[in-house]
């Protein structure tokens, strides 16, 4: 998605995705990138295209404790390609917790007063156990970072004009589990 805009113009430039991926005994490896065309469906603003990008990488790797346990690694950085390194989540993200409220924007690209656009930078990390108790049964423990950061214009526009001590980056951190039954 694009902040700013009422939604993305028709795809010219599909995304090119290209990914190396290695499988052995002890797990696996992969490395991957994507070039990724941003271009604003705006009429009355006349604004570049852009184009974003995504590389990312991961590990896995079995555990010798019981068959099927893996412990796995996981690495991406985007700019102005954010569906890439937010796991599918495009534009903002909406958290409740009691009264409070967490609203992050996380769009491909920012459309600014002054008609640029600036491309959002993301990285993040996660990593996992998975533990096999039976075949039917497992569980896993997992923790995971991401770091949204908006600059340029765009930070500009969203404070308001640059008022005092705004800052729209973010980041959030994650620990969770779960235990599957099949």
């Amino acid at each position: 998605t694009l902040y700013g805009a009422s939604s993305y113009a028709g795809v010219q430039v599909p995304d090119i995705v290209g990914n190396l991926r290695v499988d052995q005994a002890w797990g696996s490896a992969q490395l991957s990138a994507a070039l990724h065309q941003v271009r604003p469906n705006e009429a009355n603003i006349a604004v570049d295209d852009k184009f974003g990008y995504a590389i990312q990488g991961a590990v896995q790797v079995r555990l010798p404790w019981a068959a099927g346990d893996t412990f796995t690694i996981h690495g991406g950085y985007s700019q102005g390609a954010s569906h890439y390194t937010m796991g599918g989540t495009r534009g903002t993200l909406n958290m409740f917790e009691g009264a409070q409220q967490f609203l992050g924007y996380a769009p491909d690209a920012f459309i600014n007063s002054n008609g640029s656009l600036d491309l959002t930078k993301i990285y993040g990390m996660n990593a996992g156990i998975e533990h096999y108790w039976t075949p039917m049964l497992r569980s896993s423990l997992y923790g995971a970072y991401v770091s949204v950061d908006i600059s340029g214009q765009a930070a500009v526009d969203l404070c308001g004009g640059g008022i005092a001590g705004c800052d729209p980056d973010w980041n959030m951190w994650q620990l969770g589990s779960r235990t599957v039954w099949n």
